[in-house]
């Protein structure tokens, strides 16, 4: 096991565990109940913060791999870009999640922090969605033969 199969394993637990629990978490905005609104806030929080793991592997799996035969340098650099918006948006989620987790209301209502992290949610995930997009052709060059054909003229110069 390196470092590039952990980077490989870790990030689909946010790309599928987010979605999944932001699901939850606006089922539980729509009940009457602090506990199931608190656990809720408090594992979709978890999940966007479990890209800090993601973030810090890409690196070292992209040395990992960038040698081998067939791998374009190019995907690398696309999903590393939008790989770092993505970190962004899930740490500032996340972040908020914690502190609305923690944060205590009167009012079983959603209030101004429940609702700033559902849509940054949303956009996390569509982020990590395209993140995940542009990896994936990292090594998978039927999805892309025009770069396929770019980086191997990229390799011969």
């Amino acid at each position: 096991m390196n470092i590039g199969y952990i980077h490989l394993v870790t990030n689909h637990l946010p790309i599928i565990g987010i979605p999944v629990a932001l699901a939850f978490y606006l089922f539980a905005l729509k009940k009457p109940n602090q506990t199931l609104l608190r656990y809720s806030t408090l594992v979709l929080s978890l999940l966007l913060l479990s890209t800090v793991i993601v973030f810090f592997t890409g690196e070292p799996a992209e040395d990992a791999i960038e040698s081998i035969n067939g791998v374009l340098k190019s995907s690398i650099e696309d999903h590393e870009e939008i790989g770092k918006i993505a970190f962004i948006f899930a740490s500032i989620s996340g972040a908020l999640g914690l502190f609305t987790t923690f944060f205590k209301t009167t009012s079983d209502k959603p209030n101004i922090f429940h609702k700033a992290l559902a849509a940054l949610t949303l956009l996390t995930i569509l982020l990590l969605g395209w993140t995940g997009l542009k990896g994936g052709k990292i090594r998978h060059t039927e999805f892309n033969s025009n770069s396929a054909i770019q980086d191997s003229a990229e390799k011969h110069d």
